[in-house]
């Protein structure tokens, strides 16, 4: 029979502890963090815990939410400790429920974690066995096999698993011992959630024939983490040789990976350069599919092709040589068009998360819109295409709009979030990029000056 190895008080006896000005347990009233409360409060008192308070998240989806935030802080309130409840609210119950609420917590974990803070978690060597099988049975990269971390970076401090390499059954003998009361969520033997199933239908089959299986899952992911260490200095060393910096009209300065470079490495060294670089990004592929799709379409397409895919966080593009992420979100509706009064206008929002400023300048000195075109009319690339041809100053020809974005190297994929100014059948200016000489200053005239703004 396995022996099963019990939480300890000495799992805080850690630099990371001690050092903490603030340790926070998150407590959901559940058996693995309430122990982990209780453990964290004999090391307070043993002074290795500098401050201790609990955070309890009200999801507000079970009918006994309310009871739940209670029994949290009564027994908070039986240790003489703080404990903080916080209210969160999900806005589309038609999508994944459970991810939603996971992000939501997230929010208010980081926010709530300050420089020099812990957050202690009571996730235990069951949940890491799950997470691994569930990533496994989703197709996941090494990357994900590695499963729950046992520390990372959480708000601006530190977050800490100390029971990952302990046994629920371990954590509820510890309650019993103790005398400890819990609270039971209905919502965990609902099947029909994948984790649910995994974690009452097929680990309990899996231990069955492998008494040892969740050890021996959470070894995987330990194997998992050595391998991807390796796998991100190989990364960084590549990058050296293919990383470089663009700055591209609305974008500004970008990190992007030079093509030409990249396809000398081998096809597993690609893969991994671009995997890794999208996590850098805080982005990653939809699924593992996406892989065979980035090699063929990204990868090999010919220099003139324009190829992108879709992933959590932005969009990877080829744009030219180099592959770079998009993160930039357009706003929910096209550009506004109509005419308007230039000194009536105050900004111009062409990106979620940029905006073109528009202010009177009176400096003798700088190019820009003659304070005499007050009344003009936004509109879109679309729409301004096929107006007259125009001339940029320092520049030759006179041009249509379409040469002259391309020209300028304006991203084929923002061109339609950028509102053109035009007169009638003249193009007045792409705000900060270019100006038709017809409309700018004259000497020591005042004019609109138009800035890009994050």
């Amino acid at each position: 029979m396995t022996s099963i190895i019990l939480p300890h008080t000495d799992l805080l006896n850690t630099s990371l502890i001690k050092q903490a000005d603030q340790v926070w347990v998150a407590l959901s009233g559940g058996v693995d963090s309430i122990a982990l409360l209780h453990i964290a409060y004999s090391a307070y008192k043993l002074g290795w815990i500098q401050a201790l308070q609990a955070i309890h998240i009200h999801h507000g989806l079970q009918k006994n939410a309310n009871k739940w935030a209670s029994f949290c802080q009564t027994y908070c309130q039986t240790l003489k400790i703080n404990c903080v409840i916080q209210k969160i609210t999900l806005t589309d119950l038609q999508r994944n429920i459970e991810q939603q609420a996971r992000v939501e917590r997230y929010k208010v974990f980081a926010h709530a974690i300050q420089k020099n803070h812990c957050l202690l978690m009571g996730h235990h060597q069951n949940d890491q066995a799950e997470t691994v099988l569930f990533r496994a049975a989703r197709g996941s990269d090494v990357y994900g096999l590695k499963g729950i971390p046992e520390t990372r970076e959480m708000g601006k401090g530190t977050l800490s698993r100390p029971f990952l390499s302990i046994s629920r059954a371990g954590i509820i003998q510890y309650a019993n011992n103790h005398q400890l009361k819990w609270i039971e969520d209905p919502s965990n033997a609902q099947l029909k959630q994948d984790r649910n199933f995994i974690r009452n239908q097929v680990l309990p089959l899996l231990e069955d024939r492998w008494p040892h299986i969740r050890t021996s899952l959470s070894q995987v992911a330990q194997h998992a983490h050595w391998v991807q260490s390796v796998l991100n200095e190989v990364a960084i060393q590549d990058f050296k040789t293919i990383e470089q910096t663009l700055t591209l009209p609305f974008l500004g300065s970008i990190q992007a990976l030079y093509w030409p470079d990249l396809i000398q490495l081998s096809q597993a060294r690609q893969i991994n350069c671009i995997l890794q670089w999208l996590r850098q990004n805080q982005c990653s592929l939809l699924n593992i599919k996406n892989t065979l799709v980035l090699m063929n379409e990204l990868i090999q397409a010919d220099l003139d092709k324009q190829p992108y895919i879709t992933c959590h966080g932005g969009k990877l593009r080829r744009y030219g040589a180099w592959l770079i992420i998009d993160k930039h979100l357009p706003i929910s509706s096209p550009v506004t068009e109509g005419p308007f009064k230039v000194h009536h206008l105050k900004q111009l929002k062409i990106f979620q998360n940029k905006t073109i400023i528009i202010k009177k300048n009176q400096s003798p000195q700088g190019q820009g819109l003659a304070i005499r075109h007050t009344e003009l009319t936004i509109t879109s690339r679309l729409h301004a295409q096929h107006l007259n041809p125009f001339e940029l100053p320092n520049r030759k020809g006179r041009k249509t709009l379409k040469k002259w974005l391309y020209e300028l190297k304006v991203p084929y994929w923002i061109r339609d979030q950028i509102p053109i100014l035009i007169d009638g059948q003249d193009i007045v200016m792409i705000p900060t990029l270019a100006i038709n000489v017809k409309f700018t200053r004259k000497s020591h005239e005042d004019f609109w000056e138009f800035s890009l703004q994050n």
